[in-house]
């Protein structure tokens, strides 16, 4: 993602966070962005865009409590580009999150990998079942990880 242009809310993100919200969950994003180790976006650009996306989300009455982001790429070999869990880890120090008690969803391997690798429940997004679905399966608490 180079621009605001390019960024687009998946179908029902939106209200998939608002109802975590007045659930009281911690909404956390966890982003690998090899563009800025490329030199393709700069971190501010991407800074930029990630307060324009709070901001929509603002306004539709949610909210995201952390974006945390890799700027390496694959062989830098960091601890915090997924699917190694250093950006849920620090996450968890700066939240204090019990992990046995946290869901990462994401919709790659690499997301679920990284959720397992850091204590996670784990959920991946599909074609099949989208990300208000599966939120409001966990809000319910009727889903067993599947992935387990």
């Amino acid at each position: 993602m180079k621009s605001w242009t390019e960024f687009e809310f998946l179908p029902n993100v939106k209200e998939a966070i608002k109802l975590l919200n007045q659930a009281e969950f911690k909404v956390i994003v966890v982003t690998n962005q090899a563009s800025i180790g490329k030199g393709i976006v700069k971190e501010e650009q991407l800074r930029w865009i990630h307060q324009q996306m709070l901001d929509e989300l603002k306004t539709y009455g949610a909210h995201i409590d952390a974006i945390y982001y890799c700027p390496h790429l694959t062989e830098d070999n960091c601890n915090c580009r997924k699917p190694k869990p250093g950006m849920l880890q620090k996450a968890g120090k700066e939240f204090k999150i019990d992990f046995n008690h946290s869901w990462m969803i994401g919709d790659e391997p690499r997301d679920i990998e990284a959720g397992k690798s850091a204590g996670c429940k784990t959920y991946q997004v599909t074609t099949n079942e989208g990300l208000l679905e599966i939120v409001q399966k966990i809000i319910r608490g009727c889903y067993y990880d599947k992935q387990n």
